[in-house]
């Protein structure tokens, strides 16, 4: 932590201060350490905002109506200690409040998975509201993490029978964790395995995916803050298509004839495009961005992948 930073935090748990005078030294700081965003935060207002609320048991969105509050030394000298901490380990906000809020719902945070922050909650809601999804029965989520995703479509769709797997055996028993928490675990199954290995014989009506995507030559240049998170959760290989080329031709045979894929992918259209030329899914609007979001039928992917037979090796498509 740089001199400036260090009498910033002397200088506020020296005597009492208000609110908004921590709030304003919080930013201060994190802006001259120049720390990384964009894991449930978007700058060094959300985030200082997000740690200061939560080290004083308040609502993160009631802000404004605490701003003239007056804060005691002692909550001063705990918050300066949280901002040493993300300063100097540079640790995520989610991970030192243990906490992450994606789309209005509060998940359970650590490093067992990725912060929860996925573009498939938004898409699911478009998806829904065009008439794309219509009230599935069984929904597989791969990749599963943290289950955030899972939750909320298991809140979206009440009458579906909810699954989940992912490669992480720490990620399941996160995502476990989560499911309980949102009272929806029963209606549950969670596996450990690598892409669709855990659910053979098995049939879905939607399947979500936030795979790993981050190619190798961002993966050098991330910084601390996202190091921080699980490598496995986050290496895509060196087009972002690792994980995502090996099982897309069998998507198909694990959904139902009028199924559908909901398919993030970053800012990996255009790799997304070459490794699988003329595919052309609907690309689902998000917030983020236009193409981000890739939305799959069942009957787009067997006619695509019988028609690029053989497969490499030799290997030819099973059809049914």
């Amino acid at each position: 932590m740089q001199a400036r930073a260090r009498l910033q935090l002397k200088w506020l748990c020296h005597a009492e201060r208000r609110l908004h005078d921590a709030l304003r030294v919080a930013c201060s700081v994190f802006e001259s350490e120049g720390l990384a965003y964009g894991q449930g935060t978007e700058c060094a207002f959300e985030d200082a905002a997000w740690l200061l609320l939560w080290s004083l048991d308040l609502p993160r969105d009631r802000l404004d109506d605490f701003r003239e509050s007056q804060l005691s030394r002692a909550e001063l000298r705990r918050f300066a200690g949280l901002l040493r901490k993300r300063v100097e380990s540079r640790t995520p906000v989610a991970y030192l409040t243990s906490e992450a809020w994606l789309q209005g719902l509060c998940f359970h945070a650590d490093p067992r998975a990725l912060i929860p922050r996925s573009l498939l909650v938004e898409a699911l809601a478009w998806c829904a509201e065009q008439g794309l999804v219509h009230a599935p029965t069984r929904i597989l989520d791969l990749c599963t993490g943290s289950a955030s995703v899972l939750v909320h479509a298991g809140l979206r769709f009440p009458q579906a029978s909810l699954f989940g797997s992912d490669l992480s055996e720490p990620a399941l028993s996160l995502a476990a964790e989560n499911l309980n928490a949102h009272g929806i675990a029963a209606r549950c199954d969670l596996r450990l395995g690598s892409g669709l290995s855990p659910w053979a014989g098995k049939r879905f009506d939607l399947l979500l995916c936030n795979p790993p995507y981050v190619k190798d030559a961002a993966m050098e240049g991330l910084p601390p803050e996202f190091l921080a998170e699980p490598r496995i959760a986050l290496s895509g290989g060196s087009d972002g298509m690792h994980l995502i080329r090996p099982w897309l031709a069998e998507v198909a045979h694990f959904l139902d004839p009028d199924g559908a894929m909901l398919l993030e992918i970053g800012r990996g259209a255009e790799d997304f495009e070459a490794a699988f030329p003329g595919l052309d899914p609907v690309w689902v609007p998000v917030a983020a961005g236009p193409r981000m979001v890739a939305f799959l039928q069942q009957s787009q992917l067997l006619a695509y992948f019988l028609a690029e037979q053989p497969l490499q090796g030799g290997e030819q498509l099973r059809t049914s």
